[in-house]
């Protein structure tokens, strides 16, 4: 029987494995959606492919298409997700609002704001730009 403090490193070991796998997973992804590769397999892309082929989840496999998706735009997001700076998770609340000029305090917003803090905060930022946009085009 382990102890409690061997269980505890070993929840850490697999927890630093999640992370490190999910970061790949999606790098890998990413270059299939580049290659083609989802359609050449009958997918329509990275949301299809995971839902059906991986058996992720729809959130999950959301999930990896928004933060894909605005990898692309930003490929600093996707190098802070691989260098362990934001989770997929941290990083799929913080997409509609990430540029690359923000894209540091939005990190740093995501260390110290909870999830529940966080999200709002994007969102809000988000409606603020968007609102700023439309009254650029309505003048």
């Amino acid at each position: 029987m382990q102890t409690s403090i061997e269980l505890d490193n070993r929840a850490k070991e697999l927890a630093k494995t999640y992370i490190s796998a999910e970061a790949a997973l999606l790098t890998l992804l990413m270059e299939m959606k580049e290659q083609r590769v989802f359609i050449t397999l009958g997918f329509t892309g990275i949301y299809s492919y995971c839902v059906h082929a991986l058996r992720f989840s729809e959130a999950q496999s959301y999930y990896f298409k928004k933060v894909a998706e605005k990898s692309e735009e930003v490929p600093e997001l996707k190098t802070a997700i691989e260098k362990g700076e934001l989770s997929l998770s941290e990083a799929r609340r913080i997409a509609p609002v990430v540029t690359h000029d923000n894209l540091e305090g939005w990190i740093e917003k995501a260390h110290t704001l909870s999830q529940k803090e966080l999200e709002p905060s994007a969102i809000s930022q988000f409606v603020s730009r968007s609102n700023r946009v439309l009254e650029h085009l309505v003048r």
